[in-house]
C-alpha cells in the first residue's frame, strides 16, 4: 500500500492536521495552494484512496478530513459513511464533482461539516469552512470536556422525534422546575417560528432571527444577552422569529455558534429541537451535556424515536449521554410499555409524564406553564422529578 503524501509547514508552531482524501492530481494542487494561501499553519496528508485514508487516520493526528466522494476503491455515500464511522467527531468536509442536493443534504444529516462542489469551490470558500470546522470542533470538544469536569448538566437538548409529541411543552416546564431548584437557566428555541410564542401567548418582539440568519457575521454573548426576554417563571428564553418573519433557512453554522454564545450566559441552556431542527445539527448534539429524546408511547412515535437512536449512534454519541421522556398525552389503548421503549431505542428512561390534556390547555390559553399553574397536579410532580433526575450528575435513570 503507498505511503501518504505529506507537506509540512512549520512557519507556526502549532499545526492542524488535514487529511486530503483524493485521487486527483489537480484536485489535490489545488487544495494544497488552498490551505497554504493565507498563512502556513496546516500540515497537510494525502491519501489517494480510501483505503489509505482510513488507515492514516487510525494513526492519529489528523483534525479535519477533506474527502472526495469518488476514490478509486469507493465511490458516492457509501464512501462518506465508512469514513465517518471510523472518524468519530473529527469533522468532515465533501468535495464532489456533483452539484446534487438531495446527496449533500444526505451526508450533512449523517453528521458532514459542508458538502462542496469541486467546480465552485474557490480558495476563499474552502477556507472558510475549513477553519469555522475546525474552530468549532476544537470549542465543543472543549466545552464538553469542560462540563464533564465539573460533572454539571450545563446543556440539555430536547429532540422531538416527531411533531406533536410534547417537546416544546416538557423543555418549558422542566425549565421553570430547574429555576425553581436555583439554577440560572436559558431556554433556546431552535426553530424556524417561535413555538415558545404560542404556549407563553407572547409576541416576540425580541428574537433570533438576525442572528441565525447570519446577519452580523457572528454570535457573541452580549448579542445573545440583548435578545433574551425573561418570564415569569424564573428563567429566560431565546425566542425563535415570528411566522411572518423572513429570513434565510439556510442557518447551518450560526446555530451551534449560538449554542456557544447562549452556554457562557447561565447555568443550564436548554435547547427546544423539533425534528425539523435538529436531524442536520450533528455538532450541538454531540456537544450536549445530554441529549432528552421525547417520544410518545404510540407505535408511530417509537418507531421515529428509533429511527433517531440510530442517527445519533452513528454521529458517535454515547448512549450515556442519551436518555428518553415518555410523554403520555392521552391514555391510548395502543400504548407501548415504558419497558418495552427503552429496550427497542437502546436509552434509558429519565422520566414520564402523564395524560393531563385539559389542565395543559388551560394553562396554555391563560399563557401559563401547568408547572406554576397547577403545582399539585401529577403533571407538576412528573416535572420536577424529570428536572431533578436531569440535574444530577451523572443523569439519574428510571428503574423499570
Amino acid at each position: 500500500m503507498a505511503e501518504a503524501v505529506q507537506w509540512c509547514f512549520c512557519m507556526n508552531q502549532t499545526l492542524s492536521g488535514v487529511l486530503v482524501v483524493e485521487s486527483d492530481q489537480v484536485t489535490v494542487a489545488q487544495l494544497r495552494d488552498a490551505l497554504n494561501a493565507e498563512r502556513a499553519d496546516f500540515s497537510i496528508e494525502v491519501a489517494g484512496s480510501l483505503s489509505e485514508g482510513l488507515e492514516r487516520l487510525q494513526r492519529g493526528g489528523i483534525e479535519i478530513i477533506l474527502l472526495d466522494l469518488m476514490l478509486p476503491d469507493s465511490q458516492g455515500f457509501e464512501t462518506f459513511a465508512r469514513m465517518s464511522e471510523q472518524a468519530g467527531s473529527i469533522p468532515i468536509i465533501v468535495l464532489s464533482q456533483l452539484d446534487d442536493a438531495s446527496l449533500a443534504l444526505r451526508v450533512v444529516r449523517e453528521g458532514a461539516q459542508d458538502y462542496l462542489v469541486k467546480g465552485r469551490m474557490n480558495t476563499a470558500s474552502l477556507m472558510r469552512c475549513v477553519r469555522h470546522a475546525l474552530e468549532r470542533h476544537r470549542y465543543y470538544t472543549q466545552l464538553l470536556h469542560e462540563h464533564r469536569e465539573k460533572g454539571e448538566a450545563r446543556i440539555l437538548n430536547f429532540l422531538g422525534v416527531k411533531g406533536g409529541v410534547g417537546t416544546t411543552t416538557v423543555c418549558l416546564n422542566v425549565a421553570a422546575a430547574l429555576a425553581q431548584s436555583g439554577k440560572k437557566v436559558i431556554a433556546v428555541e431552535t426553530g424556524l417560528y417561535s413555538s415558545f410564542s404560542l404556549h407563553l401567548q407572547v409576541s416576540p418582539a425580541l428574537h433570533s432571527g438576525d442572528l441565525l440568519n447570519g446577519e452580523h457575521g457572528t454570535v457573541e454573548p452580549w448579542m445573545v444577552e440583548k435578545r433574551l426576554t425573561w418570564l415569569p417563571f424564573g428563567f429566560r428564553v431565546l425566542l425563535a422569529p415570528p411566522k411572518e418573519y423572513v429570513g434565510s433557512e439556510n442557518r447551518r453554522g450560526y446555530t451551534e455558534a449560538l449554542f456557544r454564545a447562549t452556554a457562557s450566559l447561565g447555568d443550564i441552556t436548554m435547547a427546544d429541537m423539533p425534528s425539523s431542527a435538529w436531524l442536520t445539527e450533528a455538532d450541538m448534539v454531540r456537544v450536549a451535556t445530554f441529549n432528552v429524546i421525547v417520544v410518545e408511547p404510540e407505535p408511530l412515535a417509537v418507531e421515529a424515536g428509533r429511527e433517531a437512536a440510530r442517527l445519533l449512534e452513528s454521529w458517535g454519541v454515547p448512549a450515556t449521554a442519551c436518555g428518553v421522556v415518555v410523554v403520555n398525552r392521552l391514555a391510548l389503548r395502543t400504548s407501548v410499555p415504558v419497558k418495552e421503549i427503552r429496550e427497542y431505542l437502546g436509552f434509558d428512561i429519565v422520566g414520564t409524564i402523564p395524560p393531563c390534556p385539559e389542565a395543559c390547555a388551560t394553562a396554555a390559553r391563560a399563557g401559563k406553564l401547568l408547572f406554576f399553574a397547577d403545582p399539585g397536579t401529577g403533571f407538576s410532580v412528573a416535572m420536577r422529578e424529570l428536572a431533578d433526575n436531569l440535574s444530577q450528575s451523572p443523569v439519574r435513570t428510571l428503574q423499570l
